[in-house]
């Protein structure tokens, strides 16, 4: 049967689970200078709030993060959350992402494009937006 789809040409389809998402997105606020190492990040409610996911997964994204490194995590009176170091992005990546081959450069093309293209998109929402938009686009 000539179905016109090579074997070759179908990948299965794999969603991203809300944690291993949140990690990308903190991913993307250290790349995009957001945060930088040794900020003090917001807390786990804020996170959550801020990344639209639930204190657990925002908890998750966390975890991994500091597993890998990027992160510092710590409790008690003086605890909170710190970037520590973007030298081990890649190896968090590698670990939500599994199935994709990380290399410290792809990831930075990779990401590079991404800013690229919420950039064009906030200037097209803001072409055709009202001034309550442009002024909420600004604060981004």
């Amino acid at each position: 049967m000539n179905d016109g789809i090579g074997s070759e040409g179908i990948h299965p389809i794999r969603v991203m689970s809300a944690a291993a998402h949140a990690v990308v997105e903190l991913v993307m606020a250290f790349r995009l200078e957001k945060i930088r190492p040794g900020d003090h990040l917001p807390t786990i409610p804020i996170l959550a709030e801020r990344l639209g996911v639930s204190p657990a997964v925002a908890q998750a994204a966390v975890a991994q993060l500091a597993e890998s490194g990027v992160l510092d995590v710590r409790r008690g009176r003086s605890g909170g959350i710190w970037l520590r170091d973007l030298v081990c992005i890649t190896d968090a990546l590698s670990k939500v992402l599994p199935d994709r081959r990380f290399e410290r450069a792809n990831t930075a093309d990779l990401l590079e494009v991404r800013r690229s293209l919420q950039t064009e998109a906030a200037i097209l929402t803001a072409a055709n937006a009202d001034d309550s938009v442009r002024a909420q686009l600004q604060n981004y």
